[in-house]
This record gives structure tokens, sequence and C-alpha cells, in this order.
């Protein structure tokens, strides 16, 4: 597959086809419809900062993360970046796959997993859950164990993010969706061989805390979107 990717990457499209399947049996074409209609610019007061961290946040992480691949000891920073061609085409090709992905992650799931767990506990449970779903494909792209456990960390911390800026942007899965997509900057070429989960994990897990608590600060957990009532 395209970019050196195990066959079971395909495996992206499963949690749209699951989470359109259990909004039509939950609520039929209505259901499906408002589970789309998630994909939105949630706009409420102060949610500007949130969509701007939503676009920022990852790439600030992965290149302080990647320092040793802008600047380079004896080579030109420049020379180790993709040319914006290939910038632009991985671009809009991660965020397309990642909005696949989160029809089911986000759209779907959750809201009702915030109901029960809590924002906090939610991004726990969904991350691990999410992360468990790519061990195969890391492991079956040659990753070793260390490199697959540190960047298990890594997928739970962007999730709990996820979750932290969901409620703060009307519930929203396109500002999740963003940043899924930014998260997969790590693939481009030039950086994959050279990036470090751990270090990209310390990194995310400032950023986490720092989002968590100015979220603790508010005094609230945002705003809760849950699913269409079933109606068969």
């Amino acid at each position: 597959m395209p970019g050196g990717l195990p066959l079971s990457a395909l495996m992206v499209v499963t949690p749209a086809v699951a989470g359109a399947t259990l909004a039509w049996r939950d609520a039929g074409w209505r259901g499906v419809r408002v589970l789309f209609g998630r994909f939105r610019v949630g706009l409420r007061r102060g949610s500007a900062w949130w969509w701007c961290l939503s676009a920022v946040a990852l790439p600030v992480v992965l290149i302080v993360a990647h320092t040793s691949v802008f600047v380079a000891p004896g080579g030109d920073a420049l020379d180790r970046l993709p040319p914006p061609q290939v910038l632009a085409s991985a671009s809009l090709l991660f965020l397309g796959a990642a909005a696949i992905e989160e029809v089911g992650w986000t759209a779907y799931a959750t809201a009702d997993a915030v109901a029960l767990f809590g924002q906090l506990g939610a991004g726990i449970v969904l991350g691990t859950v999410w992360a468990g779903w790519h061990v195969i494909p890391w492991l079956q792209m040659g990753h070793p164990v260390g490199w697959v456990a540190a960047q298990s960390v890594f997928t739970v911390l962007l999730r709990t993010l996820q979750l932290l800026i969901y409620g703060r942007t009307a519930g929203s899965a396109l500002a999740a969706t963003l940043l899924h997509a930014t998260a997969n900057l790590a693939l481009l070429p030039g950086m994959r061989s050279r990036y470090d989960p751990m270090l990209a994990s310390v990194g995310l897990l400032v950023v986490v805390f720092s989002v968590g608590v100015v979220v603790s600060r508010d005094g609230s957990s945002g705003e809760s979107v849950g699913r269409p009532a079933r109606t068969r």
C-alpha cells in the first residue's frame, strides 16, 4: 500500500461503517443525518481559541519533538522537509482518513462515553481502545514493542485532548478530526524515520495537562451533545 502502510490499515473505514450502522439502528436515517451533521464548525463564545488549538497543537508538539529533523548537524534542515506539493496532498489525505475514523470514534461514541465516564475517563477508555485498534498495523510496519507501547501512550493522550476540546467546540467532530489529521504529520517522508513517540508523548502530555487546567478552572465540561433518541 502507499507509504509502506500494511493491508490492515484499510480498517480505517470500519469506525465509519460501524458508527453509521448504529446511528441508523438507533434513529433511522435521521440518526445518520445527525451523525454526519456533527462535522461542522461549532461556534460558541470563546470557541475560536479552541479551534486554533485543534489546528496547531499537534504540529507544534511534533516539531518540538523532532527538532533533529529540522536542525540537523551538517545538513540543510529544509532538505529534510517534503516538498510543498507533497505536504498539500498529504494534508488532504490525512484529513480525509481522519474524518472517516472520527465518524465512529467522535461523532457516534464520544457523547455516550462522556456521559458514562466523564471527559477524562472517556478519553482514557476510548483512547485505550483506539490504541489497541492500531497495535496490529504498527507491528506489521515493523515497529518494536517499545515503540508500540510509547505510541499507545501518545494515542491515549491524543484522544483525551480530543475529548477536552470536543466540549468546547459545541460537540464538533471536525475539531477532533483536525487534531487527528495533524497528528499524522509524523508519517510524512523525512519525519517518520526520526519520529520518537516517547518524546512526542511527553510534549503532548504537557498540552493535555495545560488544557485540563484551563477546563477545570472553567468549572464546566463544555457542551454535551447526545445521540438522537431511538425511534424503533
